[in-house]
């Protein structure tokens, strides 16, 4: 799910242990979902923000503020 910004915006991601749902929004407003998330991200391991499993596919932009929280 690509996107090109023109200016600043607000990505967030949310993953539901429970049911799997994974849940994308763009500042506020929800606007993908899907069940194909496997498990939660591991942060105590190789995480990688703005970086894509797939070599070679990294950020075209920068990022200014990362949170996560449980």
């Amino acid at each position: 799910m690509p996107y090109l910004l023109m200016s600043s915006s607000t990505i967030a991601t949310v993953y539901n242990a429970d049911t799997g749902e994974r849940s994308y929004y763009k500042n506020g407003e929800k606007v993908y979902s899907d069940n194909s998330a496997t498990r939660a991200i591991d942060l105590s391991s190789s995480c990688y923000i703005g970086y894509s499993w797939e070599p070679g596919r990294w950020l075209p932009g920068e990022i200014s503020e990362v949170r996560v929280w449980n």
